[in-house]
């Protein structure tokens, strides 16, 4: 417990200024299914590889429906910055907000010729997750880096209750899934919440409708601070027993937990798939296991 390296993480984690219910502007949805264009269309549309993105389906009553857009749209810019891939496009409208309004240039492919159509997208907000045996609140919690949105989920049943703060995986992902039933995190909290227990997640920067930095530029302890702040908005929840909060660790979540369970109150860590050896020699296992799997 003792080292610049403890002292270090130790300033980062008592600096931190208290949790906050600031509102965050709900990030904007541009309502397309943004695919990489078929290389046949590509053909059509004389495209260089890797530029732009196909709209395989335009959300019904959406911004870019409401835009005069159709599915098969080749977007291959937005506010004047090329797309080159779903996952850019993706990022790119993530850093706008509800009521926002992007010009999106894009190419049609009609009878024997090709479009080059400019629309102006009202983004509309993304929607919210609910569910109908619990209730699930938006909030926000300041770390020493920026502003975080959090996500509660909170069973019905009146008086404290115990809770479960997730730790995610590595990777620059949201935890805010209104249209993802399937996804394993939400699977897992909402069972915990109709078990009684209260959840609570903590988007990493610039994810979702957190500010800050892009999260591929955060390194581990802007991440760990990111965490820190949701856990110190949990144990000042009056709604939450204090003294029962438990950390749900994964994958390298699994490693973060033990860091904050030094620094604060905590009840019990769940650890789910982590890492038990150095991240290199980890790397390597899973090159050498998968490898093997693939012959």
């Amino acid at each position: 417990r003792t080292g610049k390296p403890r002292l270090l993480l130790a300033l980062l984690l008592t600096a931190l200024p208290q949790a906050q219910g600031e509102e965050l502007k709900r990030r904007g949805l541009f309502g397309i299914q943004a695919v990489a264009v078929p290389e046949d269309l590509r053909k059509e549309l004389n495209l260089p590889p890797n530029r732009g993105v196909m709209a395989s389906r335009v959300i019904p009553g959406s911004a870019a429906e409401q835009a005069g857009m159709f599915a098969r749209d080749v977007i291959i810019s937005v506010q004047g910055g090329a797309i080159d891939s779903p996952e850019q496009f993706v990022q790119t409208v993530g850093r706008y907000r509800a009521g926002d309004i992007l010009q999106a240039n894009l190419l049609r492919r009609a009878v024997n010729e090709t479009l080059d159509l400019t629309r102006s997208v009202t983004l509309k907000s993304y929607p919210l997750e609910s569910a109908p045996d619990f209730t699930i609140e938006y909030g926000s919690a300041k770390s020493a880096l920026t502003t975080h949105r959090t996500i509660v989920t909170r069973p019905v049943a009146p008086g404290k209750s115990p809770a479960v703060l997730l730790l995610g995986g590595i990777g620059c992902y949201s935890l805010d899934l209104p249209f993802d039933d399937a996804n394993a995190y939400k699977k897992i909290l909402y069972h915990l919440t109709r078990r009684g227990l209260t959840t609570f997640r903590v988007e990493k920067t610039g994810m979702g409708d957190s500010l800050g930095p892009p999260c591929s530029q955060a390194d581990l302890n802007a991440e760990i601070a990111g965490y820190a702040a949701g856990l110190r908005a949990l144990i000042e929840d009056t709604r939450v027993d204090s003294e029962r909060i438990y950390l749900l660790g994964h994958s390298i979540g699994g490693m973060i937990a033990p860091v904050l369970a030094n620094e604060f109150p905590v009840r019990g860590v769940i650890a789910i798939g982590t890492v038990g050896i150095s991240w290199f020699e980890y790397e390597l296992e899973n090159n050498r296991r998968q490898g093997t799997l693939a012959g």
